[in-house]
């Protein structure tokens, strides 16, 4: 039997570790697919350990003792190997943002990105101008993006006018969101000294930085529509969400960001469904036809190509199985 006067303190317990449990649910599925018996489907469908990885981001940048920095974030998942194995839209999509991000970086030690002031200086400036974008042309070499009219690299999108207007206009808002995310680091590095850090200050980095992120895939969205929502960035909100309700103890809250989270899981899954079954039907029709325009023959190849490294849905359905197999009961009850 437990004493009356002992259940306050029980149930604080229980609460304090069922908020530990559920901050660490994204760590455990990274650790979860890391396991020697799911490697097999994992490297059937490298999206879920990517997604996750993804997610895992948001707690990195997240702890106060040793703060990830997002441009060092979005340098390395754009370095990152095992992006080759994934949609090539992705891949390019990370190393566009991250090229943006390098190529806008102060030379002082006081803030990440140069001002929003300074660059609108330089874009006034017509020769300076043409020299950053020579700049950012030769940067770009080896950057492409598939859409339904063939592969489109980025060097040849930008020999528009109009596209390089575009772009300028690009860096321009993604300096405000940036520099507005700098004052928001420095700001919490003073307040960390003067030990007035709360969480709420910390998840409003934390959403900025996502804000970054997200918004950094707006040029290849211009290229590819639906890049801007990918699910992998879309699933890292997810994780977002969860830690918000979870270090500002929103009871119910973090029930639902996890609901979204694993949900946001199967949506991924689903969707590279879709897409397989698409991309098969596609190249089994111009397989049919007897004659082929210049832009079908090139379609044809890019779907010979990508089709063999697609999953077959029956493996993705395994993972998603198994995936859901593990969501934890608070799913259905909670406190």
């Amino acid at each position: 039997n437990i004493k009356s006067g002992n259940y306050n303190t029980m149930l604080d317990g229980l609460r304090q570790a069922y908020f530990n449990d559920m901050g660490n649910m994204v760590t455990g599925l990274n650790q979860f697919v890391d396991l020697p018996q799911y490697q097999g489907l994992v490297q059937a469908f490298p999206e879920i350990r990517m997604t996750l990885r993804t997610a895992k981001v948001v707690s990195e940048m997240a702890e106060t003792k040793d703060l990830k920095h997002p441009d060092v974030i979005m340098h390395e998942l754009a370095a990152n190997d095992e992006w080759t194995s994934l949609d090539s839209n992705l891949l390019n999509s990370w190393r566009l943002l991250d090229m943006l991000s390098q190529s806008l970086h102060s030379s002082s030690t006081e803030m990440t990105w140069v001002s929003y002031h300074d660059f609108s200086e330089l874009a006034a400036d017509n020769e300076s101008m043409k020299m950053y974008m020579a700049l950012m042309y030769e940067r770009t070499r080896g950057i492409s993006f598939c859409n339904n009219t063939g592969k489109m690299s980025l060097q040849r999108f930008l020999q528009s006018e109009a596209n390089t207007k575009a772009f300028t206009d690009m860096c321009e808002n993604f300096l405000l969101v940036a520099n507005r995310l700098d004052k928001t680091i420095d700001d919490d590095g003073t307040k960390e000294d003067n030990k007035t850090l709360v969480a709420n200050d910390i998840y409003l980095y934390v959403n900025q930085a996502m804000d970054l992120v997200q918004y950094g895939f707006t040029m290849a969205n211009n290229i590819k529509p639906g890049m801007v929502n990918d699910p992998c960035i879309m699933l890292a909100r997810n994780a977002e969400d969860l830690y918000r309700n979870i270090s500002t103890k929103c009871s119910g809250g973090e029930i639902a960001s996890l609901s979204s989270f694993i949900a946001g899981i199967s949506t991924l899954g689903n969707s590279q469904v879709e897409k397989y079954n698409a991309a098969k039907k596609r190249l089994d029709e111009l397989t049919a036809k007897k004659q082929l325009t210049a832009n079908e023959d090139m379609e044809k190849e890019i779907l010979n190509e990508e089709i063999p490294r697609m999953v077959q849905p029956s493996a993705i359905e395994k993972v998603l199985k198994d995936i859901s197999d593990i969501a934890p009961p608070i799913l259905k009850y909670g406190i």
